[in-house]
């Protein structure tokens, strides 16, 4: 009878956890966040090889995320991505929050609108991304 007893005891408190570690998986804090709100609106169009400059603020809650940063060029009026960067920037081993101010080239893309898509991925869990919205003119050389 103690036998049966201890069981269900044990059964519930393994149940427990695993609703505990379901919450904090699906509810608890996001591990990494991107926050582009600062960041100023451009409003001329550039060329490619021209400079697109931005400020994000990038936090990681966790010390246990590892978070890899990369981006993308994405192509508003097709829906697709234009161009890739090939590698991750940066990698976060650790609980931290940095404003990240640079600048990058704009690569050999026809005229039309485009995003930098720029993302914070963490191998353990949710991730955050923020858009750069930008326009190629026409007549660049």
């Amino acid at each position: 009878m103690k036998r049966d007893g201890l069981s269900i005891v044990l059964l519930f408190v393994i149940l427990a956890f695993l609703l505990l570690t379901l919450w904090a998986r699906f509810y608890g804090p996001r591990p990494v966040a991107l926050d582009a709100a600062a960041m100023p609106v451009l409003t001329e169009p550039l060329c490619p090889g021209d400079l697109l400059a931005y400020r994000v603020r990038f936090r990681v809650e966790r010390s246990d995320a590892v978070v890899a940063i990369v981006r993308s060029w994405w192509d508003v009026e097709a829906g697709r991505t234009a161009a890739f960067d090939t590698a991750p920037r940066w990698a976060v081993w650790d609980r931290t929050e940095f404003d990240l101010e640079t600048s990058v080239p704009v690569p050999d893309l026809p005229p039309g609108r485009y995003e930098m898509r720029l993302a914070a991925l963490d191998f353990s869990g949710p991730s955050a991304a923020v858009r750069i919205p930008f326009e190629v003119r026409e007549g660049c050389e």
